[in-house]
């Protein structure tokens, strides 16, 4: 039993690593995308973690994956424009049921990055252009997926501009980044629970 995970400084956290083999850490290190291996000695699972976040990139939508039986979700930007957390909040009830029905643990979504060039190739897997609008459906979906046993990585931290023509003409200020880019984050961490 661990006592106050916050306190990484505390003593059982050594007692706690000190019982994986150098195998097992170096697996769960280095093996580490779309889940995470089993570690027998401390009686960990094998967790499996599946990109998002319109559903679990294995859905309706995926004909030649075998087991692509899960529910296909309309993209964030057009959910974000009905601003209805509720909405949301059944969308991640819903990952929770896919997980738990397919064994899959946590799901690389949702996407809180903000529209912030009309090109930026990922628009489609994030709300909108507002940090607080971003915040809050992100974190009805969050918990939402929690209720039902699935947990998030909120994606792409910051800033993330995935199309070739943004890089010349996307630059910001520190403070644009704190009141603005940061803040979906920061909401669907402290009111989402998301990892």
């Amino acid at each position: 039993q661990l006592g106050n995970p916050a306190n990484y400084n505390d003593s059982i956290w050594d007692d706690f690593l000190n019982q994986l083999t150098p195998t097992e850490l170096k697996r769960l290190v280095e093996d580490g995308g779309y889940g995470s291996r089993a570690a027998e000695s401390i009686g960990k699972p094998v967790n499996l973690e599946y990109d998002g976040p319109s559903g679990f990139n294995r859905t309706n939508l995926s004909p030649n994956t075998p087991g692509s039986n899960m529910t296909a979700l309309p993209c964030e930007n057009l959910t974000g424009q009905t601003w209805n957390k509720e909405l949301l909040s059944q969308a991640g009830q819903i990952i929770g049921m896919d997980g738990q029905n397919f064994g899959i643990s946590g799901i690389y979504a949702p996407g809180v990055n903000l529209h912030r060039e009309a090109l930026n190739g990922r628009n489609y897997e994030y709300y909108s252009e507002d940090g607080v609008l971003s915040g809050y459906l992100a974190a009805s979906f969050i918990k939402g997926a929690a209720s039902n046993g699935v947990y998030s990585y909120i994606k792409h931290l910051a800033l993330y501009d995935s199309s070739p023509w943004t890089n010349q003409r996307v630059w910001c200020t520190e403070q644009n980044l704190r009141e603005n880019y940061l803040k979906p984050f920061e909401i669907a961490i402290k009111k989402g629970g998301a990892n």
